[in-house]
């Protein structure tokens, strides 16, 4: 496992036309090699993964993480 220097954290959601973009801005910093990229998954109706396709050698299904699944409580006091 490499170690990273920057771990730089990208939320995807109606960023289908702004993923390149950020990804290649990455990249072209000067520590692009040391910079580990983790995408999160918010449940986008657009096709971004096609679009990291064209990255496979930086960024793998490891690095896309998917949204939790939260389940809302509700806390009731009981009655006396």
């Amino acid at each position: 496992m490499k170690n990273f220097t920057v771990s730089a954290i990208i939320s995807l959601f109606k960023g289908e036309k702004f993923i390149k973009g950020r990804i290649e801005d990455l990249l072209a910093q000067t520590l692009g090699k040391e910079v580990e990229i983790v995408i999160v998954d918010s449940n986008s109706p657009q096709n971004e993964k096609r679009s990291l396709m064209n990255f496979s050698r930086v960024i793998t299904t490891s690095n896309i993480l998917e949204p939790l699944k939260l389940k809302v409580c509700t806390l009731r006091g009981t009655e006396g």
